[in-house]
């Protein structure tokens, strides 16, 4: 089965280690497939970290999604759709996607009719960050977060990477304001969201959120609106980028060899939630 078919009841979250960009970028030359107006972003970001952490995010991008759609990286065009969301032009297998880093690690999260987001954050978390993240949780939030003692931190990370997950699944971004919602349920797998503002589009009792310690050193918080064709919770299954890249496209200079379809079997495939045993075929 093709990852593109697969996604009909999966969504995939792609992890690109930030160590792993030179080398690919270079490899690939990825300068090469990016648009004009993707290689005037990249040299106007002002600090090299920021102008890295953008060629491994695009690089990320356009090679996995011209593996769902069949698209060669260089000749996949974008548009803006519904709530200002990037999306591929044209777009007949509605595939949706979000891409998010925090230092270290970039992330893309992509679903097949589903709107999704995803949002990383560092942990521990920074006592600044945190004093930051709770001047903007709703009524609700704070009295949660005042019933407890010592896991407070964590749970202020938890509100953070859940709510900015929503925000940029909605495409809503700065024009909404974090207290404007209240996140329910965290800790357990029935984490939720009270919107009075949700769109027609993404009703809030549709959404399947998730929190997760993706490593040692990162959260990770996504959230997935439902498929009326589909309802329920469905499967996330975890990819590392750099190993995918290498088994399936060859290197610049590099003459291809067999064919290699990408499935959930692949080397790539780092593990799944939920309920999902961890895969490892190395």
């Amino acid at each position: 089965m093709s990852m593109n078919e697969q996604l009909r009841g999966w969504a995939d979250l792609w992890l690109l280690d930030e160590a792993s960009i030179g080398q690919a970028a270079l490899d690939y030359q990825v300068d090469d497939i990016l648009s004009a107006s993707e290689r005037a972003q990249h040299e106007r970001l002002p600090h090299p970290d920021g102008r890295f952490r953008y060629l491994g995010g695009r690089m990320l991008m356009r090679y996995v999604l011209a593996a769902y759609t069949g698209v060669p990286p260089a000749n996949l065009e974008f548009g803006v759709g519904a709530y200002d969301r990037p999306e591929l032009a044209p777009n007949p297998d509605q595939l949706c996607f979000n891409l998010a880093h925090t230092s270290g690690l970039i992330g893309f999260l992509a679903t097949r009719n589903r709107l999704c987001g995803i949002d990383f954050e560092r942990r521990p978390a920074r006592p600044e960050l945190a004093e930051a993240v709770v001047r903007f949780l709703a009524p609700r939030e704070r009295a949660h977060l005042q019933a407890l003692e010592e896991e407070e931190a964590d749970i202020t990370l938890q509100y953070r990477v859940v709510k900015g997950a929503y925000l940029r699944a909605l495409g809503a971004g700065l024009s909404r304001s974090p207290d404007g919602f209240t996140v329910r349920g965290l800790g357990s797998t029935g984490i939720g969201v009270e919107d009075r503002q949700a769109p027609e589009q993404a009703p809030e009792q549709a959404w399947q959120f998730e929190w997760h310690q993706l490593t040692a050193e990162h959260a990770v918080g996504l959230a997935i609106a439902g498929d009326r064709l589909a309802p329920g919770r469905i499967p996330i299954r975890i990819l590392d980028f750099t190993t995918f890249l290498r088994a399936v496209f060859p290197a610049v200079g590099v003459a291809p060899g067999a064919h290699i379809e990408p499935t959930s079997n692949s080397r790539a495939t780092i593990r799944s939630w939920p309920n999902r045993k961890e895969q490892d075929d190395r």
